[in-house]
């Protein structure tokens, strides 16, 4: 059922298509209602007895393996691999998560959107823009209403030019409230804090700094720094009702229902008078010894995202060390990494990306694999020049050494083809393996599967 739905999205077979169609259209299939049953493969038992582990299983492996399954099935369809190719290596050279690790990362993701959704969040009115009933653009949806800024690719300097004119013809009354965030480490400790300075008719009048939660980013200190210089604001009876925020605001939503209030960028470090204070004001605070109370004492919602990244990756390096131990020799000699970021090999020509995930796995059509496999005895061993398939084989070809001094990228010290030395021949094929676009030239070069050796 997966691979038909892998050929149904994608019509042409192209790896990176087929790569995206899986994971739009077999991951949530596979994944559909994890977050009832899957929270995690170990829990805490249900009685804590002197001398057992802290920890049980959940006894989730049979459901795990159900779902590597049919992703193992998908990414056969996916790469250009003979059937043997190991499990751990399709998931590797195809740059998707293993079954544990995907579980692990629906989890997460699951449990930091329960850490953050809001019933009276302000974006829940917007997910479904209102539709322009008539005149021009009429039946389409509206565009998104904002009182932020529009920067249009405006450069910083440019920025900090307009910003002192429009700041210097502000009428006298106007109060402004600059906000800047501060997020430093020391010896491996992470501070983060606020400050903002409030300035009417050129002068400033009050200023304040704080610390909030180390999980918290320095985005985050801004959107505090200027609601706190509103509150701070709103508290003087002697400041009118008019006033412009400087920095992000996440928390002014109710206040502009009340009162005018825009938010306009300023450029940092550009002497900016109000920029410049609220920056100073914002170091001072980071170093403060405790959180500030209430909101700003908490984690945010980036910095618990944050946290959820750091918790999936490291479910991908713990499965990954795992499962390095089964690799074979060969394979690990590569020195491959694993990301879930697609790889640029993934791009090429199926048929050429045939050729190299073989190089990579040893399974192909080599002479080793045949005996291995007990292939019959009709199958060809050898090239064309006389000596066994080999990976290796692909340098060190008489045939195609006749055309060395083509060859893209060859080794310095090396005035000779490569013969004999599968060391060297082995290393200057790693060279190739690493830019998919050598590789490419260097098959055109020698034309070794179209003249030399075509039933490889």
């Amino acid at each position: 059922m997966a691979r038909c739905l892998v050929r149904q999205t994608a019509q042409v077979q192209i790896t990176l298509s087929l790569r995206k169609a899986l994971i739009a259209c077999v991951l949530p299939s596979a994944l559909y209602g994890t977050e009832a049953w899957y929270g995690g493969r170990r829990q805490a038992p249900d009685q804590n007895r002197q001398g057992r582990a802290d920890t049980v299983s959940c006894r989730l492996g049979g459901h795990i393996q159900a779902v590597e399954k049919a992703l193992t099935i998908v990414l056969r369809g996916v790469l250009p691999v003979w059937k043997t190719t190991p499990n751990v290596v399709l998931f590797r050279d195809a740059a998707v998560s293993s079954a544990e690790a995907v579980l692990e990362e629906a989890k997460l993701r699951f449990a930091m959107r329960l850490q953050t959704v809001h019933e009276y969040h302000p974006l829940v009115r917007r997910i479904t823009p209102p539709i322009i009933a008539r005149g021009r653009g009429a039946r389409r949806p509206q565009a998104l209403k904002t009182k932020l800024q529009r920067l249009r690719g405006m450069k910083k300097a440019e920025a900090a030019k307009v910003f002192k004119e429009w700041w210097a013809e502000l009428p006298p009354d106007v109060v402004t409230i600059f906000s800047d965030g501060s997020e430093q480490y020391d010896k491996g400790v992470k501070y983060a804090g606020y400050g903002y300075a409030i300035y009417q008719n050129g002068k400033e009048l009050h200023h304040g700094q704080g610390s909030i939660n180390t999980l918290s980013h320095v985005f985050d200190a801004e959107a505090i720094g200027a609601w706190e210089g509103l509150q701070r604001t709103l508290r003087d009876p002697t400041l009118r009702h008019k006033k412009i925020i400087h920095g992000p605001s996440h928390k002014c939503q109710d206040a502009m229902a009340v009162y005018d209030i825009s938010v306009r960028w300023s450029p940092g470090h550009t002497g900016i008078e109000g920029n410049e204070a609220a920056d100073g004001y914002a170091d001072v605070g980071c170093r403060e010894p405790r959180w500030d109370g209430g909101p700003a004492g908490q984690p945010t919602v980036s910095g618990i995202r944050s946290v959820y990244r750091e918790l999936r990756d490291a479910a991908l390096r713990d499965w990954w060390h795992t499962q390095e131990e089964t690799l074979s020799t060969w394979y690990s000699s590569w020195g491959l990494t694993y990301t879930t970021k697609p790889h640029k090999e993934l791009d090429l020509p199926r048929p050429t990306l045939q050729r190299l995930l073989a190089a990579w796995t040893s399974h192909g059509d080599f002479a080793w694999y045949h005996r291995k496999c007990n292939h019959p005895e009709s199958t060809n061993l050898l090239c064309s020049c006389g000596k066994e398939k080999s990976p290796e084989h692909l340098v060190m070809c008489r045939k195609a050494q006749k055309k060395y001094k083509y060859w893209p990228d060859k080794p310095d010290k090396l005035d000779v083809p490569i013969r004999n030395d599968r060391k060297d021949a082995k290393n200057y094929l790693r060279k190739l393996l690493q830019s998919p676009r050598k590789f490419v030239k260097y098959l055109d070069v020698k034309e070794f599967y179209s003249k030399i050796c075509p039933r490889g």
